[in-house]
């Protein structure tokens, strides 16, 4: 995706000014949703292009493997869940269409980032992150991060299960 990119990046810019020709500036962020790796890698380059420029990135980036998604890149927050004496964080974008989306934040509660780790990569790539209407009230989005939650922590003791399981029969 950098490669993509690399040609209308702007080494020298410290400022938010759009060069000459430009009509917009561009950053991107990526998040890993890879349990076997989390990590959050931030682009803080910026990149300078024409509509048309945009256009032809859109349509390249769209052909890359991965979701895609366009955050509102002033809308960002952080949101924390507490379930069993566990600290469940996220960090919260809002999507274009108005869309909140949660994506889990690994580091902050050793507990939730195994139960976290044992059971995302069981879910389609979709449901690794929970996106709601930001429509819904307070009682509503925090029912839809307790289900949420509940569905990760159900199947991480299922997979403890399983994992125990095939240990019992190697050792037979």
């Amino acid at each position: 995706m950098e490669s993509l990119l690399r040609p209308y990046m702007d080494i020298d810019s410290k400022q938010k000014v759009i060069k000459k020709r430009s009509e917009l500036i561009l950053q991107v962020q990526t998040i890993d949703l890879n349990p076997k790796k989390p990590s959050y890698s931030y682009y803080t380059n910026e990149y300078h292009l024409t509509m048309a420029q945009l256009d032809g990135f859109m349509y390249s980036f769209s052909k890359l493997k991965g979701q895609h998604i366009l955050c509102d890149p002033n809308v960002q927050g952080h949101y924390w869940h507490s379930k069993d004496e566990m600290e469940f964080s996220f960090h919260l974008y809002c999507t274009e269409e108005g869309s909140h989306l949660l994506f889990y934040q690994f580091g902050e509660d050793i507990m939730a980032d195994g139960i976290i780790q044992k059971s995302i990569n069981t879910f389609p790539e979709s449901q690794r992150y929970l996106k709601f209407s930001k429509n819904l009230s307070q009682e509503e989005k925090e029912h839809s991060v307790e289900v949420w939650v509940e569905m990760m922590i159900r199947r991480s003791i299922l997979k403890a299960g399983e994992e125990k399981s095939k240990h019992k029969e190697y050792e037979n």
